[in-house]
């Protein structure tokens, strides 16, 4: 007979069903002990496939305001020449129009 933790007397058949529970309870202790690597793995591919998504979704969105940018830039450069252009024409009419006074006064 052996002994128990509290003192008493184990019988045999006891004892071989104290030490099964305890193999069945290690069983199940190192099968949860793969659980959580799993669970780990399928979390870091789960934050994987999320960050992969997100960089897409990032790089659409930076490849449709880049092009958004190239077109305003565009814009502006050719408002810019517009406006260049017509401020040349007022220059030359206000330009022709004092000399036209001028040469008028003689």
């Amino acid at each position: 007979m052996v002994k128990d933790g509290t003192g008493g007397r184990l019988s045999a058949r006891s004892f071989s069903r104290s030490i099964a529970i305890e193999l069945n309870n290690a069983n199940k202790a190192s099968r949860n002990a793969d659980r959580p690597t799993e669970a780990t793995r399928e979390f870091a591919q789960q934050g994987a496939a999320y960050s992969k998504d997100v960089y897409e979704k990032s790089k659409a969105t930076a490849e449709e305001t880049n092009k958004a940018l190239q077109q305003t830039y565009s814009t502006v450069a050719k408002g810019a020449a517009d406006f260049s252009v017509q401020w040349i024409e007022m220059v030359r009419a206000n330009t022709n129009s004092t000399l036209d006074f001028v040469w008028q006064l003689d």
